[in-house]
């Protein structure tokens, strides 16, 4: 396949296919739409909203939206359920949700963003080092190192978790309270102290470039490098990077814990027989996991934003651009995003996205579970959908894979059901 009709974004540069907005079951008042779009949006509305009511209803998920994009094109988006199980309140189109590792995509583009002018040359950059993108002189607290080959890692090997460092199975954002005291920081640790953390007490799991592995840490590295580019804190260089230009304007980081939570913001509900888990601050004291768990100021590049499926859908279609917005990135840095690894031909990752391709289609998607109190999903397909669901209670484990063929199924399947 041509890569550089790897994704939708750059068919609708092709195509110069317009934006328009269908939302809420119904079309909003003053854009009736033509007969095609009414009808789209009739199909989405019944094989879509059938879809996420099961759901929600097997795993008891008190609330959840969708968002869905053809052809440049928001065609549907609904919310359902919901956002508060004791006020009542409603699930909404509005409604902010964790979106856990989807953030890595936020994070990927920015990159890119960042080295657009110098790929793709920039990939090979070295990370670590006297002149590197992280110099030694503007990061002394992460030396000494304790291993030599961190030296090797590349700019590539962090947007593509080719590394080294493999994080699934041993996450160092589950014990922020004990890396401060490693490192002699305030608890929690900060994204900062984490990474000099990982620099200086722990070794790599393996050589870097010579295989990928799961776990998202690189993107602390990432978003270390958006600040140290930027001059700016990382969520404000978000905003100036990525999110404003593509009109993705809503999306913010999360706060940590009930108190902290933003205006139009879900409650999330941690899943029946969750065991209460120490704070990060130190203090020893326990609380359910989707309030104590969670510093989401410290896995800021890697998980650490809220947004709706709306603006996450904006946020896709708007890095290839549409009528709203000009295109945030070139062709061929979209090609580059669209794919694999060429060392490695198996990984399924790409610049901050899990990259499938089936039937003939090539998807680009990223999930976001935040075990287990909230669950995100984003995908972008060279069929012409981009999509993007959460909701405020993670499905049973299970049952996650089920549930997302579910609703690909329904949202691409709706246009031959008109």
């Amino acid at each position: 396949m041509n890569p550089l009709n790897a994704i939708p974004f750059l068919k609708r540069l092709q195509n110069g296919a317009a934006l328009a907005v269908m939302c809420c079951v119904a079309l909003p008042p003053g854009c009736d739409g033509n007969a095609e779009q009414r009808a789209l949006n009739e199909s989405l509305n019944s094989r879509v909203g059938a879809a996420m009511r099961d759901i929600m209803k097997r795993n008891d998920i008190p609330g959840g939206s969708i968002a869905v994009s053809h052809d440049g094109m928001l065609v549907f988006r609904s919310g359902y359920g919901r956002a508060d199980a004791n006020s009542g309140a409603a699930a909404t189109v509005d409604t902010l949700f964790r979106i856990g590792a989807v953030s890595t995509a936020l994070t990927g583009a920015a990159i890119l963003k960042q080295f657009e002018a110098e790929l793709p040359e920039a990939l090979d950059y070295r990370v670590f080092g006297g002149a590197a993108l992280l110099p030694d002189a503007a990061f002394p607290d992460w030396l000494p190192r304790r291993d030599r080959r961190v030296t090797d890692i590349r700019l590539r090997d962090l947007l593509l978790n080719t590394s080294g460092w493999q994080t699934d199975d041993d996450d160092p954002y589950a014990d922020l309270a004990g890396i401060a005291r490693a490192m002699g920081a305030t608890a929690p640790a900060n994204a900062r102290t984490v990474a000099g953390y990982m620099l200086r007490q722990r070794r790599l799991d393996a050589d870097p470039a010579s295989k990928a592995q799961p776990g998202s840490f690189g993107y602390n590295l990432l978003g270390r490098i958006v600040e140290y580019r930027s001059g700016m804190p990382y969520a404000q260089a978000m905003q100036q990077l990525v999110l404003q230009p593509t009109g993705a304007v809503g999306m913010r980081i999360a706060g940590a814990d009930a108190a902290s939570r933003l205006p139009n913001e879900a409650t999330y509900y941690d899943r029946p027989g969750t065991r209460p888990v120490l704070a990060q601050d130190g203090s020893q004291r326990r609380g359910a996991p989707a309030y104590t768990g969670y510093v989401f100021s410290t896995a800021d590049a890697q998980a650490g934003w809220v947004a709706t499926p709306t603006d996450l859908v904006r946020f896709a279609t708007g890095l290839g651009g549409n009528e709203s917005v000009t295109p945030l990135l070139q062709k061929k840095t979209l090609a580059l995003m669209a794919s694999r690894d060429q060392r490695l031909p198996d990984s399924p990752y790409s610049p901050g996205w899990d990259l499938r391709s089936e039937g003939g289609v090539t998807i680009l998607q990223r999930s976001g579970p935040l075990p287990t109190g909230s669950y995100a999903f984003l995908q972008t397909r060279d069929d012409g959908w981009t999509w993007a669901v959460a909701f405020n209670r993670m499905p049973d484990q299970a049952d996650i894979a089920t549930a997302i063929a579910e609703l690909e199924a329904a949202v691409v399947g709706a246009s031959a059901q008109q």
